[in-house]
């Protein structure tokens, strides 16, 4: 229902764009594996690299618009957990243009970009709980959250670090 492919980065330069090297998306053996990569945030291939049937986007629901950053993961996360199949195209490659600058990585972002993560991460909970499958999946949400939690504490963001840690507590 869904085929996605190899991509690369396109990196802004003051005269010219330069694409960056080959990123092979890795061709998972399984949705599974791909769901657990998704919810710990060690998986990751740029919305642009993916083809959806109308099922299949019909079964990921709409796009949560009031995410800040994590839309694309949250919205392949949910098709994953909608139960789509997804195969994985060698030839089909996807460019991801990389802006030089503001953008919503950057830096003065990362509050709301935090938020939108978490709030992510207890969204799919509530998901998984729905399927009476969060502890199946309870190592990748704590993953995650320990992941941004890190982050946090490495820019001295202690509210952030606050917010993963009332988070993981309802995991």
């Amino acid at each position: 229902a869904v085929a996605y492919g190899p991509w690369r980065c396109l990196y802004e330069s003051r005269r010219d764009w330069r694409a960056g090297p080959p990123r092979q998306t890795r061709p998972e053996e399984s949705e599974e594996r791909m769901l657990r990569g998704y919810l710990s945030g060690t998986w990751y291939c740029p919305p642009n690299s993916y083809l959806f049937r109308r099922t299949a986007a019909a079964g990921a629901g709409p796009w949560d618009t009031a995410l800040q950053r994590g839309q694309d993961s949250d919205y392949l996360i949910r098709a994953l957990l909608s139960g789509a199949r997804f195969v994985y195209v060698p030839k089909a490659w996807a460019y991801y243009r990389r802006h030089g600058g503001d953008h919503i990585g950057a830096e003065r972002h990362f509050a709301e970009g935090l938020e939108s993560y978490v709030a992510a991460v207890l969204a799919h909970r509530k998901l998984l709980e729905r399927d009476g499958r969060v502890a199946q999946y309870r190592p990748e949400l704590m993953s995650r959250l320990a992941g941004l939690s890190s982050d946090a504490r490495l820019r001295r963001h202690e509210a952030g670090v606050r917010r993963c840690r009332a988070a993981a507590a309802t995991i």
